[in-house]
């Protein structure tokens, strides 16, 4: 077992699974550091809720005690040694999904927070860590669900000075491509999507990089909206990226307080 300290970088984003709502709770920051040797065993952990709400997941009544069972999980997780990549709230279900060098050791030891909660059994599968991919391709975001966390800690700041997220207004985002060709192409289709075009052309660089660095083509484009409904304004910006071998590198906008 590599004796590595673990980034924690939590994030929440709503995903789908079998075209259902579920939401999941992932570190981040463990894809920084992986893979790591010495965790052969993927180790999942779950408990079916009492009375999950219309989405399937915990309603008020019962969040206290899914955040304590959380806790315990948690602490147990960290106490064998083993890594939490991520949790998962599902149709009724919230799974924890861990990854241990003695899966058997970490299920005996979580089992000791099932006769703390007796009204929540445990259910314990262990499996082979195949090339961590339970976290790659399950727990961890895609590009969209990536982009709506970044959405969220825009917003969430915007937020905390008092801004009024559900006031219309404009909203800034910004576009990098390699080519004029390319960035071109994606200002005709931003256009065609309502956008104004603020800025379009070659990256000039800084005093501090290199004069003859080629930093490619931006866009800057506006378009009236509210911080609280940005989701598919970004997506759209992120497919007018991908189809033009581009990147969006997100928005910004003015603090509205009334």
């Amino acid at each position: 077992m590599e004796n590595v300290k673990i980034p924690e970088n939590w994030a929440v984003y709503i995903g789908d699974i079998d075209d259902k709502s579920a939401v999941f709770r992932v570190n981040l920051g463990l894809a920084e550091v992986l893979p790591l040797e010495g965790y052969p065993e993927a180790v999942r952990v779950s408990i079916q809720l009492k009375k999950p709400d219309e989405n399937g997941f915990y309603d008020e009544e019962e969040r206290e005690i899914a955040y304590a069972i959380d806790d315990a999980i948690a602490a147990v997780v960290e106490a064998q040694g083993a890594i939490l990549a991520g949790v998962v709230t599902y149709q009724g279900e919230v799974a924890w999904h861990c990854y241990a060098a003695n899966g058997k050791a970490l299920e005996e030891a979580v089992k000791a927070v099932e006769g703390q909660y007796s009204d929540y059994p445990l259910a314990v599968k262990i499996a082979a860590n195949e090339a961590w991919e339970v976290y790659f391709d399950y727990l961890y975001p895609n590009i969209y669900e990536m982009q709506a966390i970044q959405n969220d800690k825009v917003r969430d700041h915007a937020r905390e000075v008092g801004d009024q997220v559900e006031v219309p207004r404009p909203i800034e985002h910004y576009l990098y491509f390699e080519t004029d060709k390319d960035t071109q192409r994606a200002a005709d289709k931003m256009r065609e999507l309502g956008y104004e075009i603020i800025d379009v052309g070659k990256v000039e660089p800084d005093e501090e990089d290199d004069p003859n660095a080629d930093l490619g083509y931006r866009i800057l484009a506006s378009k009236v909206g509210t911080p609280v409904a940005i989701n598919v304004d970004t997506w759209d910006l992120v497919d007018v990226a991908l189809d033009n071998n581009g990147e969006y590198d997100g928005w910004e906008t003015m603090i509205v307080k009334e």
